[in-house]
């Protein structure tokens, strides 16, 4: 008899470069389903940027943490993470950096020192950290800072605003009231106790590139962005567009991270140039101010919850206009804007419009209609409009 000799085959090698192109156009079903990577929770904290020219960061997606944390977490500064909104189950990907890398000067502040006074708080309930730090800010080595954008849309805005109803009266007139002004201190303390928790899970694999990208603006009452695209003549119409589509050319020459429905900010040096527009004119003093808001409406394909955007692999298209909510300005940090007179009339029309955010089974059958009323020129569309920015409420129309 014969021996049959039965070879054994080595598992092929596949080159890392190689198993990024074959995961990228994969199927990922389980994208979100990894039971074996490890889930850690933490209290939210609001980046402030001082600089948001930078294009190497994606200031619509980061998350940021101490190199204490980073490590304790064994994840790399630059890695993408999955951020998860525990009470709606929103997740989005995100790219985690390190807020005191080695080099940079840190202050060595004790715990007790991050629990810091309202004044420091954003919307009343998030801690703030400045990125890149500055040397007076303060750290807290448990809390995980997210983009503005981001915990936008990880509706995590909707949460403080639950939180701050959910406080009372006086502490919803606290949050209503202009940031120049000092607020009841014992409610916005009260506030403060209350923290909002995200999860955070190591990203198993990195999504699929979507091969066709339609995003619209984003109409933002107080910045006439889309009026200004009408402009004198075809030739400024035409220079601004190119101006808008060079922008996105450029900020998608690096993987991003989107989902349909989500709202990314570019920076353009935008100005209608109208000497009777004065949000031009203030944006023009201040250079923070000059964030055009897109909205994705649409991807193919359309079968994962998030996919990586990039202008050589994905086709992108702009599709004009849209309505959006939009963050609130004290997440944003944006200009303030007019400032009613009629403080009254702000918290009433708050207290209305406030606890929509909080959908019951009863409230969910109804729309909100309120009338405002009185002489031309007493201020009822500058209360309408602040008290929507707070909220995050369109009123282009308005």
């Amino acid at each position: 008899m014969k021996k049959k000799m039965v070879e054994r085959r080595r598992k092929p090698l596949i080159l890392c470069s190689t198993k990024h192109v074959i995961i990228s156009t994969a199927p990922t079903n389980n994208l979100f389903q990894h039971q074996s990577c490890p889930t850690f929770r933490f209290p939210v904290g609001i980046l402030r940027f001082s600089n948001l020219t930078n294009p190497s960061l994606d200031h619509s997606a980061l998350i940021a943490f101490s190199t204490r944390l980073l490590k304790t977490l064994s994840i790399t500064s630059g890695s993408p993470v999955l951020v998860k909104n525990i009470d709606t189950n929103t997740q989005k990907i995100a790219v985690a950096v390190a807020l005191d890398p080695p080099g940079t000067s840190t202050n060595e502040d004790s715990p007790s020192s991050s629990s810091s006074s309202s004044s420091s708080r954003i919307m009343l309930v998030f801690p703030s950290c400045d990125f890149p730090r500055s040397g007076g800010s303060v750290l807290d080595d448990q809390v995980a800072y997210l983009s503005p954008l981001l915990a936008f849309n990880l509706n995590l805005h909707v949460a403080c605003l639950k939180s701050v109803l959910h406080h009372g009266q006086d502490a919803l007139a606290s949050y209503f009231r202009p940031q120049g002004k000092r607020g009841d201190e014992d409610a916005a303390k009260s506030t403060v106790d209350s923290a909002i928790n995200v999860e955070l899970e190591p990203l198993g694999q990195p999504p699929k590139f979507v091969s066709l990208l339609r995003v619209s603006f984003v109409k933002i009452p107080e910045c006439g962005i889309l009026d200004s695209i009408r402009a004198s003549s075809p030739v400024e119409s035409q220079e601004r567009q190119d101006m808008i589509d060079l922008a996105l050319q450029k900020y998608f020459e690096v993987d991003r991270y989107l989902s349909k429905g989500d709202v990314f900010g570019i920076n353009i040096s935008w100005n209608c140039n109208s000497p009777i527009c004065i949000p031009c004119n203030q944006r023009s003093l201040n250079k923070d101010d000059n964030l055009i808001c897109f909205k994705v409406v649409g991807m193919e394909p359309s079968d994962e919850p998030v996919f990586r955007v990039n202008k050589t692999l994905t086709a992108l298209v702009l599709v004009g206009s849209s309505s959006s909510a939009l963050p609130p300005d004290l997440l944003i940090g944006g200009a303030e804007g007019p400032v009613p007179l009629q403080g009254d009339t702000v918290n009433l029309l708050a207290s209305i419009l406030t606890p929509t955010f909080c959908p019951s089974v009863l409230s969910s059958k109804f729309r909100v209609s309120v009338l405002l009323y009185g002489l031309a020129g007493c201020g009822k569309r500058t209360v309408v409009r602040y008290v929507a920015r707070r909220l995050g409420l369109h009123s282009g129309g308005i």
